[in-house]
């Protein structure tokens, strides 16, 4: 980070922001390319707007002492244990009173050095940001998951960025900026909106019409696929197909199987002998690690694609249905729900 490197918060006192850049050609690190890639304007304002996405919200005060006052906190043993490596018991209070002093006054610093590194007239304009729950929300690279939202401040020449990404089971509905609605996921803003611009989010659940595959086990011999029903309908298997290439979708077509509205139903691969496979729906193809698993209908719309990832033999591959990926589980649910707190990597 340019406000944050060795010299961290001493930076204010004798800045020079070209010469951290490289851009000088006596410099440490002279960056030619850089330095000319900075007389575009396109680049100055992607690079402006950039250092305003950090400052506005990873590296906003507020934040910032958040995070000070949870390392502080969990760093407290070692601090008492070697107290004196701070000079006093009182030097690293004063440490942490300069972080958060230079936190307040980061912003102002780097609207001063893009004013004398860019010729921007230097006024502004406001955004405040919400999002929405069962998405993401985006302004330029600021990402906010959920019903979070950010505040900042831009100069006037910048063109800001929105865009959403709805969660899995969730669907764009609109943007309400400054009171009226807009339909596109993406939008630009400018000045031209007002130099107060609110926006906010807003998405409502998706309308499932179809199956998906909800889990796959594929790494111990007694291969299952197990089929879900999102809707609040009952659906019938009818019409539907799975396969393992792309190029022939109706591989094995699914008899008539009715999965009521939130069920399940479990489909056996080829060679799965197992007692669990007796009159079950079994496949005419077994799954293999880096294939594909197609799950199609009559018009051969793509209802799930699911590509099977290596796993230990103790593992699935499992829908989280927070966001639409499927991951590796050490908790098989055949015919249930998932157990999420057993995703690889996640909670």
């Amino acid at each position: 980070m340019l406000y944050d490197s060795d010299r961290t918060f001493q930076y204010a006192e004798s800045r020079d922001l070209s010469r951290v850049l490289g851009l000088h050609s006596r410099s440490k690190g002279f960056s030619p390319m850089l330095q000319a890639l900075l007389t575009r304007r396109d680049i100055q304002d992607q690079f402006t707007r950039i250092l305003f996405d950090y400052a506005n919200h990873a590296f906003a005060p507020d934040n910032v002492e958040k995070t000070v006052g949870i390392i502080y906190s969990m760093m407290q043993n070692e601090i008492t244990h070697n107290v004196s490596a701070f000079g006093s018991p009182n030097a690293i209070e004063d440490y942490i009173a300069d972080i958060l002093y230079f936190a307040n006054e980061r912003f102002q610093y780097i609207v001063e050095d893009m004013l004398d590194l860019f010729d921007y007239s230097g006024d502004m304009y406001h955004i405040s940001m919400k999002g929405a729950e069962g998405a993401t929300a985006l302004l330029n690279t600021i990402r906010l998951e959920g019903g979070q939202s950010v505040e900042g401040y831009y100069f006037v020449e910048h063109e800001l960025v929105l865009s959403a990404e709805p969660d899995f089971g969730y669907e764009f509905d609109y943007w309400l900026v400054n009171g009226t609605k807009y339909t596109d996921q993406t939008i630009f803003l400018d000045v031209s909106y007002g130099v107060e611009i609110s926006a906010e989010l807003a998405v409502r659940p998706k309308d499932f019409t179809h199956l998906i595959v909800n889990e796959v086990y594929y790494s111990g011999g007694a291969d299952w696929i197990e089929l879900y029903n999102p809707t609040d309908r009952s659906i019938s298997t009818r019409g539907y197909y799975l396969s393992d290439n792309i190029e022939d979708l109706r591989k094995y077509p699914m008899k008539s199987y009715t999965i009521p509205a939130g069920g399940y139903l479990l489909v056996v691969c080829k060679d799965n002998r197992t007692r669990d496979a007796l009159m079950r729906p079994q496949t005419n193809f077994n799954l293999k690690i880096g294939e594909t698993l197609f799950l199609s209908d009559f018009r051969d719309n793509m209802a799930s694609s699911v590509y099977l990832d290596a796993v230990r033999s103790d593992q699935a591959l499992a829908l989280d249905h927070r966001d639409g990926l499927y991951k590796k589980t050490t908790v098989s649910t055949p015919e249930s729900e998932n157990a999420i707190s057993a995703y690889e990597g996640g909670k």
